[in-house]
């Protein structure tokens, strides 16, 4: 076997395992309260996440990532809100989208590191093009077009390209999980 043949083995095996690893998701039947509340978002890297709503932080409902482009899934997470409480910024970033989608008012954020940021349902009016920084206020929480009711919830989704990304990852709250990588076994 050839200097070249052993490379490009090794090559496979480690874009094989870098594929594999995940983010678990799990559902969540009811609140779960969320370890920190009041403090910032730890985050993951260089960017720290602060949380969007004022009060305890409660997942309503937890990220499952589509199984297809169009397939069934939860694009983000769900955050116990109460109607008309400000919504802040998770991190600095640049509106670009302010608007309504299906009867919602929506805010998207572009953040860097090719992430946007969602937030539905949101009344709002900053300006596509706006800077907003972190911990800024984005707009209050409508009463309507929560998915959540009765209460309102907020839905907080994040994007890197065409892939959805779990929010919680940035705050600390996600945990990561190696997969196993089908074709490749271990040698013991």
């Amino acid at each position: 076997m050839g200097i070249g043949s052993v490379v490009a083995g090794a090559a496979v095996v480690l874009a094989a395992t870098a594929a594999a690893v995940a983010v678990e998701s799990r559902p969540a039947p009811r609140p779960v309260r969320v370890a920190g509340a009041g403090a910032p978002g730890v985050g993951i890297g260089p960017t720290r996440w602060h949380w969007p709503l004022p009060g305890p932080r409660a997942v309503v409902r937890h990220f499952a990532a589509p199984t297809s482009t169009y397939g069934s899934g939860h694009r983000g997470v769900d955050l116990a809100g109460a109607p008309g409480v400000d919504v802040r910024a998770v991190a600095d970033g640049i509106v670009t989208h302010s608007g309504v989608i299906a009867g919602r008012g929506t805010v998207t954020l572009e953040i860097g590191a090719g992430l946007r940021v969602t937030y539905e349902p949101v009344e709002s009016r900053p300006a596509r093009g706006e800077h907003l920084g972190a911990g800024e206020r984005i707009g209050r929480l409508q009463p309507t077009g929560s998915h959540c009711g009765p209460t309102a919830c907020l839905h907080l989704g994040v994007i890197r390209e065409s892939v959805y990304l779990d929010p919680l990852m940035w705050f600390g709250e996600g945990r990561v999980v190696l997969l196993p990588v089908r074709g490749v076994h271990a040698r013991g």
